[in-house]
């Protein structure tokens, strides 16, 4: 396995790291497009040339139809005809996508018992307070998605001001995070050995994402090498956090080649590379 910095991808590079691939699979926020926007319109047409060489897997831990909204329509209409060589990894990976004829449909889903959701709420909120994190009640603290569940604090409607300036280090969300834990651990019965196995991760700018145990991208990107037919040597996959606390880490500690960016920018000098490579001037 490897993980390499776009920024050395150059030429040479290029051709040897990515000779024996047949998918890509991408992060979608922060490296297919900045948070809460839509993909570069350059980025999807280099994509629209590589689908026909690449299978391609897109994980977020956002809902399908966000990621509809700001990246896969962007495709389109090229998507109808090669539907079948894009999956989505909605949840981490722990819901996946594929077309079949005009329509979207799941293919593979993991699902968090609903007495669980409900039992990791009421924790998370306790766990912040007990950390003096300030909860605001009266909004919308929580995102359910399938095998996910996205808590933030401030509500999922804040303004981007307010996220960026919540938490940019990440201790905050590390120190809730282990207060969740210890709580956790005095939880009894069934519920509270579930609680304890739940794996949490600071997500985006101000939430923490909490999932079943191993649904992650690397979860994702397993089921998608499944689907296809192909071996873990096949795949790269490129993201923008591969910190151990990264959500991209568990792709690189799973074992699979990795490009690490900056930014959708730096994913685009990447795959025009790469599309150098097989004819493609973009």
């Amino acid at each position: 396995m490897a993980l390499v910095k776009a920024k050395e991808l150059k030429g040479a590079q290029v051709r040897a790291f990515f000779e024996d691939k047949k998918l890509l699979s991408f992060d979608a926020d922060g490296t297919l497009a900045e948070p809460g926007k839509d993909i570069l319109p350059q980025l999807a047409e280099v994509l629209r040339h590589l689908v026909d060489y690449y299978f391609m897997l897109i994980l977020s831990a956002r809902d399908f139809r966000n990621l509809e909204s700001r990246v896969i329509r962007a495709l389109e209409p090229d998507l109808y005809e090669i539907g079948e060589r894009i999956l989505i990894g909605t949840q981490q990976g722990g819901r996946l996508w594929a077309k079949h004829g005009e329509r979207w449909q799941v293919v593979n889903e993991v699902v968090m018992p609903p007495t669980l959701v409900e039992a990791a709420q009421q924790l998370l909120v306790k766990a912040a307070k007990n950390m003096g994190v300030e909860v605001r009640q009266g909004t919308q603290l929580f995102r359910e998605f399938g095998a996910q569940l996205t808590f933030a604090p401030l509500g999922v409607d804040a303004s981007a001001v307010e996220k960026a300036g919540f938490d940019p280090t990440g201790k905050k969300r590390l120190q809730i995070i282990e207060e969740f834990k210890r709580l956790a651990a005095g939880v009894e019965g069934q519920v509270g050995a579930k609680l304890a196995g739940l794996e949490l991760r600071p997500g985006g700018r101000s939430s923490i994402d909490v999932s079943l145990k191993g649904i992650n991208k690397a979860y994702g990107l397993q089921k998608a090498l499944e689907f296809w037919g192909l071996e873990p040597r096949h795949a790269v996959h490129f993201g923008d956090e591969f910190t151990e606390l990264g959500n991209d880490y568990p792709v690189y500690k799973a074992g699979f080649d990795c490009v690490w960016v900056r930014g959708p920018e730096e994913t685009l000098g990447v795959l025009q590379e790469l599309g150098s490579l097989h004819g493609g001037n973009l």
